[in-house]
C-alpha cells in the first residue's frame, strides 16, 4: 500500500474512527495551509521500558490469552509498533520544514504473526497453547467471569462467529489480511536522525507483561517451569 492510498474503513475493523478521519482532514488541506497524516501502526508498549496502555484491544486480547490459557491458532500478522518510535517520528517529522503536506507510514517494517506472539507469551512465563480459532472463542464465551477476566471481556462481543477457513477474518484486527504498507519514504527520512522502528521480540514483550503484572492487570508469570507454546492437535498437545 502506498501512501497515496485510500484506505477503506468499512474493512478497518478495529481501527475505523482512525480510518475515518483520513479524508476529513485531507479535504481541509490548501497550499498554505499543508495536512500532513500519519498512519500508524497498532501502538504498543514502549521499547524502553514496557509501558503500554491496559484499556485497547490488543492488552485485553493478550490479558484473555493468559487467563484463559490458550490462543487462536491463525495465521495473521500485526503490525505491533513501539510507542516511543512512534513519537519520535511523529515529533522529528513535524519539525521538518519540507516534509509537511505529505502521508507516513509510521507502520512496523516486521510484523509479528499471532502464533509468534503466542509463541512469545509462552517464554515470558504463561503457558498457553494454540487452539483453533471456535474451539478457542468457545473456551472464553464459556469462562466464568471473575475477578481476573473483568480486564478483557468486553472483546469478547467483537469476537464474531462469521469467519473465513483460517477463522481469521472475524479477529478484528487491522490491517485487513494480506494488507502491505511501503514505508520506504518513511524509513528514509527517519534514517536520517537514526530513528528505527524495533522489532517487538521477546525482550518488548517480556517488558510489557512485567509492565502489566506491576499495574496489577495481569497475575505473576511462572519462570521456574516450562513456558513453551503448545499446539492442540486432534486431542494431543504439542510442544512447539
Amino acid at each position: 500500500m502506498s501512501r497515496r492510498t485510500s484506505l477503506d474503513p468499512k474493512t478497518a475493523n478495529a481501527d475505523r474512527p482512525r480510518l475515518l478521519a483520513i479524508p476529513i482532514n485531507a479535504q481541509f488541506a490548501k497550499p498554505d495551509i499543508p495536512v500532513t497524516i500519519y498512519r500508524p501502526g497498532l501502538i504498543n508498549a514502549a521499547s524502553t521500558n514496557g509501558a503500554y496502555t491496559s484499556d485497547d484491544f490488543a492488552a485485553k486480547l493478550l490479558k484473555s490469552w493468559i487467563i484463559s490459557g490458550s490462543a487462536p491458532a491463525v495465521d495473521h500478522p500485526v503490525l505491533f509498533t513501539p510507542v516511543d518510535y512512534v513519537s519520535r517520528a511523529i515529533v522529528y517529522l513535524s519539525l521538518q520544514p519540507d516534509a509537511a503536506g505529505a502521508t507516513y507510514h509510521l507502520v512496523n517494517a516486521e510484523p509479528l504473526g499471532l502464533r509468534e506472539l503466542a509463541s512469545l507469551v509462552g517464554q515470558s512465563g504463561y503457558r498457553v497453547k494454540l487452539e483453533p480459532y471456535p474451539a478457542w472463542r468457545d473456551r472464553l464465551l464459556g469462562l466464568t467471569v471473575d475477578e481476573h477476566s473483568n480486564g478483557w471481556t468486553s472483546i469478547l462481543p467483537l469476537l464474531s462467529e462469521v469467519r473465513d477457513r483460517d477463522g481469521v477474518e472475524a479477529m478484528p484486527l487491522w490491517p485487513a489480511k494480506g494488507t502491505r504498507f511501503d514505508c520506504s519514504v518513511t524509513s528514509s527520512r527517519l534514517a536520517t536522525a537514526g530513528i528505527v522502528c524495533p522489532k517487538v521480540d521477546r525482550d518488548i514483550l517480556r517488558k510489557c507483561l512485567a509492565y502489566f503484572h506491576e499495574s496489577g492487570f495481569l497475575p505473576a508469570a511462572d519462570v521456574t517451569g516450562s513456558t513453551i507454546a503448545t499446539v492442540n492437535i486432534e486431542g494431543a498437545e504439542v510442544q512447539l
